[in-house]
């Protein structure tokens, strides 16, 4: 029981962490910080205020759909960890809508991140949403049983990198407010 009462205080801590603060507290590297600032502020500009979601992570929603998930730790290593995904399009959207209204270099770079799925399950054992995954057609190339986790993922994002990230964020935004 105790074990169970100190986790849970655990918890509770951890939700009163903003993403600023985590970031202050585990960030040293100047591109890392001042990247997180510049993706924090689009946050702030799109009205999408990063929500914890588990341990260091964090989510952004628009719409009650989720646009990116951000983590910002220490790891073991005691070195400085920044994650972030931007979100694919799931069940009710459509990858290939999503990405006509994208450019060519985006399409490049989403087609550089495209995976086969294999049958990826949550920590319980259960199937997750892309469970065997989707076809997806870009410019005339067919891509069979897509994974349909991440659209775009960085650890430690460079200076272009952080631009390139923000670029999807606008675009999943722009892709929901069409959708709904």
């Amino acid at each position: 029981m105790q074990k169970t009462e100190r986790l849970k205080a655990k918890m509770a801590e951890q939700r009163k962490i903003s993403l600023e603060e985590r970031c202050a507290a585990s960030l040293c590297d100047p591109v890392l910080i001042e990247g997180m600032k510049g993706l924090l502020e689009l946050c702030r500009e799109l009205r999408m205020k990063p929500i914890w979601y588990h341990g260091a992570s964090y989510k952004c929603y628009y719409k009650k759909r989720v646009v990116a998930y951000l983590s910002v730790y220490t790891n073991r290593h005691n070195k400085e960890v920044c994650d972030i995904s931007v979100v694919t399009v799931r069940d009710d959207d459509n990858l290939n809508n999503y990405l006509n209204i994208v450019d060519n270099d985006m399409k490049d770079i989403v087609q550089s991140f495209l995976k086969t799925c294999i049958c990826c399950t949550l920590k319980d054992g259960r199937p997750s949403m892309c469970s065997g995954g989707c076809d997806v057609e870009i410019d005339g190339i067919l891509h069979k049983a897509v994974c349909m986790k991440v659209a775009y993922h960085k650890l430690n994002p460079t200076a272009d990198e952080f631009m390139m990230i923000k670029r999807f964020i606008i675009a999943r935004r722009k892709f929901i407010e069409a959708i709904t």
